[in-house]
């Protein structure tokens, strides 16, 4: 749908600059949930390359470019120049926008050290800041604690962050913490798989049509359930398994371990 519609986002946006920074968003949503960090915090750099008058809509962009820097960083990316692009983006902003919860959140995104996450955390907590920094920044603490050697609190702050993921029911923040968890050997690696005798029958279903190919609407039609509905058992497969794809949960539906375990689900 955004290809579809970028023309048109291009033609509004020279008038409208409101347009033009949602159409950044939505290209930086997509690339993200696609789970290419890379790509999104690319599109956030190109945005910051326009010399037309920047509106306040940038600010959430920059921080979102915040926790993409965390997540590259995580993988071993070189992110410091873009650290400084946003850096730089951020203090060029008015007096009265700087100093406050999100620049306390974005400081410590960009440069992670114990007292300034902490801090971070504390914003984030509250009512100003998008949630889904809850479990951004814990993943952050997380990662300093088992660089630390401390793995029983980095294990105790990662549950943490999944109860929040969970309740959120953001899959991408679930398979973040199930990735890091798994990483830095705070659960057995072959969790992803054993988790899968906690998947229920119904979830245990939709996985096996997941294997076949099927889409959510077709999955719905086969099991008379909405396509909603669906998404939400999608969710939970993804989260059980310590996935991220619909690949990734087929994939480990083959397992011979997790074959082992199953049964027949769908009867024809």
């Amino acid at each position: 749908m955004l290809q579809e519609w970028l023309p048109a986002f291009h033609e509004t946006g020279v008038s409208e600059r409101q347009i033009w920074y949602d159409r950044v968003m939505m290209t930086v949503a997509v690339a993200a949930s696609a789970g290419d960090p890379r790509r999104a915090l690319d599109a956030i750099l190109e945005m910051l390359d326009d010399d037309k008058p920047a509106l306040l809509h940038q600010r959430r962009l920059l921080l979102e470019g915040g926790a993409l820097i965390a997540e590259l960083r995580a993988e071993g990316g070189d992110v410091t120049p873009a650290s400084a692009a946003i850096r730089s983006a951020w203090v060029a902003q008015p007096p009265q926008l700087q100093n406050d919860a999100w620049s306390t959140i974005l400081d410590a995104l960009l440069d992670p050290r114990h007292d300034a996450v902490d801090a971070a955390l504390q914003s984030a907590d509250g009512d100003d800041v998008p949630v889904t920094f809850r479990v951004v920044l814990r993943l952050e603490q997380a990662r300093l604690r088992v660089r630390d050697g401390d793995r029983t609190a980095a294990a105790a702050v990662l549950a943490e962050a999944d109860t929040i993921a969970q309740k959120l029911g953001h899959a991408q923040l679930q398979a973040a913490v199930a990735r890091l968890a798994t990483d830095a050997g705070l659960r057995p690696a072959a969790e992803s798989v054993s988790d899968a005798d906690s998947l229920t029958a119904r979830e245990r279903q939709v996985l096996d049509l997941i294997a076949e190919g099927l889409s959510n609407r077709q999955i719905g039609e086969r099991l008379f359930i909405s396509a909603k509905t669906v998404s939400v058992h999608v969710s939970a497969v993804l989260r059980k398994l310590g996935v991220s794809t619909r690949t990734e949960a087929a994939i480990a539906q083959q397992n011979p371990a997790f074959s082992a375990t199953r049964q027949p689900a769908v009867v024809r």
